[in-house]
């Protein structure tokens, strides 16, 4: 049976830009594996989906927040928040509320009853994003 399980907390991403310049920025995140358990049983199928996020009312800064993505296991970045070229300077946060976090198992994935880990990497580049 096919599952999706969701974060039960709110989740936040914050981006304080302190340079002065207005330069802009780009955060990412990548999914470098498949979720496997430590002695490399993969949750085959398994996906994370960031849906709707938003731009939490108590930003300063300006900045656009990606609306929804689908993490790739291959180390894809993909743009959650960014500022464009003059724009960016104070605080930015993306809220992303309970339940706009989801983990996807297709029913034929085999699962065992372990504990499942993957590694997310964030990255807050010194780039204007193209928003």
């Amino acid at each position: 049976m096919a599952k999706t399980y969701s974060n039960i907390n709110d989740a936040k991403a914050t981006v304080q830009d302190i340079r002065g310049t207005a330069a802009g920025w780009t955060l990412t995140v990548a999914q470098n594996a498949q979720f496997k358990t430590s002695d490399d049983t993969e949750l085959t199928g398994a996906q994370i989906t960031i849906k709707t996020p938003t731009l939490d009312t108590a930003s300063t800064a300006t900045a656009t927040v990606d609306q929804s993505l689908v993490l790739t296991t291959d180390n894809t970045a993909h743009k959650i928040m960014g500022a464009a070229a003059g724009e960016g300077n104070g605080t930015a946060i993306a809220d992303m509320n309970t339940g706009s976090v989801t983990l996807d198992v297709p029913g034929k994935t085999v699962k065992v009853a372990k504990d499942y880990t993957t590694m997310l990497t964030w990255n807050l580049a010194d780039a204007p994003a193209d928003n």
